[in-house]
């Protein structure tokens, strides 16, 4: 199976026929999506000397493109999709692109990056060709969530990505204060009081404390970062002065 969701729109694969959407993509239809986006960083030469100097990099934006054909039973449906598709994420805002293939699925979020081609065949009005394509700040691509429970203060985290994924950290009990200890004794201290039943919520991609919903300033005293490489776990001890308990959510996550 071979599908693609775009903000609830399913755009199907050339061999599903059988499929009930008459939307269909073409076997060269589908780009950017499986690339690993370009690498960007500072770039400084060397004064009298080879080379440059060392700089870390980071990926760009993803872009990708998905383009096809539409096959109805008459030309008002084609019409229809026509108005449909075009209408898809036009007012600017981020939807979410899901591409299944077989049983593994990945999504991202993403805006247009154009405007949606949907050309109608002059000979036949029941058949037309779409092109869409789609910009994603984020390049990277999420899969499933891997949940973790702390037991006797252990905690442990993994995905089954192919690059280094963040995870989320949700502490709950009732404890003056709270510690994870994560790789090379990198840790996040929480001083803030927790209170049964308003758990605390740490995520090491943003490096923010949240209770409720609300963002929490002042009551992180340290806040190191780590992140999961890819195909390892990474073991974590929570300390407390008081009771808790914590779970770990991560997604799988890909380039």
């Amino acid at each position: 199976m071979f599908l693609i969701d775009v903000a609830g729109f399913t755009i199907w694969g050339q061999r599903n026929r059988v499929a009930p959407s008459p939307v269909f993509i073409t076997e060269d239809g589908f780009t950017g999506w499986d690339d690993t986006p370009d690498m960007r960083r500072s770039s400084i030469d060397r004064p009298n000397a080879h080379g440059e100097f060392d700089a870390v990099g980071y990926l760009t934006a993803r872009t990708a493109s998905f383009s096809g054909h539409v096959v109805t039973g008459s030309p008002q449906e084609t019409a229809a999709l026509g108005q449909r598709m075009r209408g898809l994420l036009s007012d600017g805002s981020l939807g979410r692109v899901t591409v299944q293939r077989d049983d593994h699925s990945e999504w991202a979020d993403g805006r247009l990056a154009s405007s949606t081609k949907f050309t109608v065949h002059g000979s036949d009005p029941t058949v037309a060709d779409w092109q869409m394509q789609f910009w994603f700040p984020d390049p990277r691509k999420y899969g499933a969530m891997n949940h973790e429970t702390s037991s006797s203060g252990s905690l442990v985290t993994r995905h089954f990505g192919n690059t280094r994924a963040s995870t989320r950290f949700v502490v709950s009990g009732d404890a003056e204060r709270w510690r994870i200890t994560g790789p090379g004794s990198r840790s996040v201290l929480v001083t803030q009081r927790l209170y049964p039943g308003h758990p605390h919520v740490y995520d090491m991609a943003t490096g923010q404390l949240v209770i409720e919903g609300v963002v929490q300033y002042g009551g992180v005293e340290v806040a190191d970062s780590w992140t999961v490489p890819a195909g390892r776990q990474l073991n974590h001890t929570l300390s407390a002065t008081g009771s808790a308990t914590a779970e770990a959510f991560t997604y799988d996550t890909y380039v």
